[in-house]
């Protein structure tokens, strides 16, 4: 009955992303007030044909927010004069030119695979000394029949720096 279970479960349950790793993905310091942007979701397997899938919300993964750290998430749009077909790490001045549409990650339709995916991103802001770990994300989502959720993205550490001048 487990393992029925258990393979009920997994056929039951969408993955379209690579799984979240426990490694550090982006860290250093930054500016407290200053914006950054980190991607988060990568498609397993690159698929050739798009698939759309719909995000009921997103939940992040903070184990240390000593920064008061705002987490928030969208789904990058990518444009057909954008300069990459991911993000990696990007500051808030420099976004646009990548993901010239950013919709909050609750309640949207994205499409991954086929050539250039959506993509989802984390918006992360220091407010005050400190420092953040935000261990991937819970990414709640459905594709066609399956619904579900899954561990995704990297772990992003920050260390704030100090108030920026100006």
């Amino acid at each position: 009955l487990a393992t029925g279970g258990f393979v009920g479960w997994r056929y039951r349950h969408p993955t379209v992303f690579y799984p979240a790793s426990n490694a550090i993905g982006t860290s250093g310091r930054m500016a407290i007030g200053r914006v950054n942007y980190i991607g988060m979701t990568y498609p397993l397997g690159h698929p050739t044909h798009p698939v759309t899938l719909h995000v009921d919300g997103v939940s992040p993964r903070v184990a240390v927010n000593s920064a008061d750290a705002s987490v928030a998430f969208f789904v990058c749009k990518f444009g057909p004069h954008s300069r990459a077909g991911a993000i990696g790490s990007e500051y808030a001045s420099d976004i646009r030119k990548d993901c010239p549409i950013l919709v909050p990650a609750s309640n949207v339709d994205m499409t991954v695979g086929g050539g250039v995916s959506d993509q989802i991103v984390m918006r992360i802001e220091l407010r005050r000394p400190g420092t953040v770990l935000v261990d991937g994300m819970d990414l709640h989502y459905s594709v066609g029949w399956q619904h579900g959720w899954q561990w995704v993205g990297e772990t992003a550490r920050f260390t704030a720096l100090s108030r920026p001048s100006g």
